[in-house]
This record gives structure tokens, sequence and C-alpha cells, in this order.
């Protein structure tokens, strides 16, 4: 009777710990999206995506103040900037870079536990002497913070290193 007993809190446990896991993971993908469309690239200049409502996104071409990161100016020419840029975007935890042309850049993250999907576009303004940044999760509503903090973690590499003001 006991060994019974035991079984059946046992399964409850587990089925509840399962039925939590679904509840959270449904909460963090409930708003779910599609990957960004490739940006207009022109010489010069690309365009970024706008960020959507939701709080998971940073930008350097938004304007609301919570999805605003401000544009670092470079410091060298785009010529020297850019393989550094490459380099330390390539660096950053669990990225893939899925294109990249002459001062354009696109990248994919992964969450390390859930393996959620977020997508970076980097170009140089060489009209504007600097970098346009953009850093989005594809599911989900909110970020946590991460993508802003993936940014100015980049951000950080590239000025140490002399490339940004």
């Amino acid at each position: 009777m006991l060994k019974e007993l035991c079984v059946k809190y046992s399964l409850n446990g587990v089925l509840a710990g399962a039925l939590f896991s679904v509840i959270v993971s449904s909460l963090l993908t409930g708003c779910a999206g599609k990957p960004e469309q490739p940006a207009n690239v022109t010489s010069a200049r690309a365009e970024l995506a706008a960020c959507p409502a939701s709080p998971n996104c940073v930008s350097t071409e938004e304007q609301s103040a919570i999805h605003r990161l401000d544009a670092p100016t470079l410091k060298v020419s785009p010529e020297q900037a850019w393989p550094a840029v490459i380099a330390a975007v390539a660096a950053l935890p669990r990225a893939t870079l899925t294109y990249q042309n002459q001062y354009h850049l696109r990248a994919e993250f992964r969450s390390w536990l859930f393996r959620f999907t977020d997508d970076v576009e980097i170009y140089v303004d060489t009209v504007n002497n600097r970098l346009a940044m953009r850093s989005a999760s594809r599911f989900g509503y909110s970020d946590l913070g991460v993508n802003a903090r993936r940014l100015e973690n980049l951000i950080t590499e590239l000025r140490s290193q002399g490339i940004i003001e």
C-alpha cells in the first residue's frame, strides 16, 4: 500500500512538473513571429526592420525609449572597422553568421536553455560614419534584456579595440 502511494504521488509530481514546463514555454513563446525579412540594402545604407511593440528588440534606428540604442560612431575607416566587427560578432556566444557582404551582416543567436533564436543585423552607415545595429527575438514577448546586453557587450568589445568611440 505504501509503495503504491509513493508511486502515485511521484507520478503526480512528474506530471505537475511537465505541466508547469509546458505553461512556462507557452508564455515565453506566446507571441511567436517569423524571422525578419532581409534588409533593403544599398551601397551606403541599409534599412533595418522596425522593432515590434513587444520589448524583445533593440535598434539604433528606433525612436522609442524601450527599443532605442545609441549608434556607435566609428573611430577608424569602414575598411578597418569591418573585419573587427565581423570577428567580434562571430566571437559572441552561440553566434552563427548567416549573411555577410561589404559592410552588412546578419547573425543568429540561440539561447542556451530553450534554444530560442535571436536575429542580429549590423551595417556600417558610411554616410554618417557609424554602426547601425538591431537585435531582436524571433519568438516570445520579453527577452529579459538579452538583446540589449548582447549589443552593449559588442559595443564594449569594439570600443576596447579602438574601433568605435
